[in-house]
């Protein structure tokens, strides 16, 4: 089994559709988090989530991030490659109300599952590669306002108009990734969550990303 850590974020509420009522965007953060366990035949066994957190929304491109994102993160085992692991959560996001046309990368989003780690393995695709395309790690728990520790094996890719220096350190998924697992050391980086962690806190302003329950 390898251990894999999933990064859920959710600023668009879901609107009422026949009989069922409309979700917030905790509602889908837990309804995702149901839909990845195993025991309600999702592809993660024993999960865990982490605290919720309330993010203020960071623009990429020409796309309108629209309001607060509520985020998270779950940790837990699959037996499943990558590939179909990134296809079932793409699954989930579409039951969901996610319409990967209609809410691409940059925009307000119903839900967003990244696949953030999976052991330890490294898939670095070629740099022209589109943004969606898999990285493993996530470039979201690769990119620190220092130097990482070894030197990576290549710059964390960027979000188009953005470079490996301009990005924005990803406290989003940094604070809750350490929440679940301190100590979990990042391929390639070659540091642990919760330094990590502490290096996105000490560059992000105060008051854009905060804890919102235990």
């Amino acid at each position: 089994m390898l251990t894999v850590a999933v990064a859920l974020g959710s600023n668009l509420a879901l609107g009422a559709k026949l009989a069922q009522p409309a979700q917030s965007s905790q509602d889908l953060i837990r309804a995702a988090a149901r839909a990845l366990d195993a025991r309600h035949a999702g592809p993660i066994t024993a999960p865990r989530l982490s605290p919720l957190y309330e993010t203020a929304p960071l623009r990429v491109g020409a796309a309108d991030p629209g309001g607060p994102f509520v985020n998270a993160v779950l940790i837990g085992t699959t037996n499943l490659p990558p590939d179909q692991l990134l296809a079932r959560l793409h699954a989930i996001e579409a039951s969901l109300g996610r319409d990967r046309r209609a809410q691409p990368h940059g925009s307000a989003r119903t839900i967003d599952l990244d696949l953030l780690l999976l052991s330890d393995l490294v898939i670095q695709p070629p740099l022209d590669a589109p943004i969606d395309a898999l990285r493993l790690p996530h470039p979201g728990v690769l990119v620190c306002p220092a130097p990482p520790r070894p030197a990576p094996l290549r710059p964390a890719p960027s979000e188009p108009g953005t470079t490996p220096a301009t990005r924005q350190p990803r406290l989003f998924v940094l604070a809750p990734l350490a929440d679940l697992a301190p100590n979990l050391l990042i391929p390639v980086i070659g540091r642990t969550a919760s330094e990590l962690a502490a290096l996105a806190r000490a560059v992000t302003p105060p008051q854009t990303v905060r804890r919102i329950n235990p």
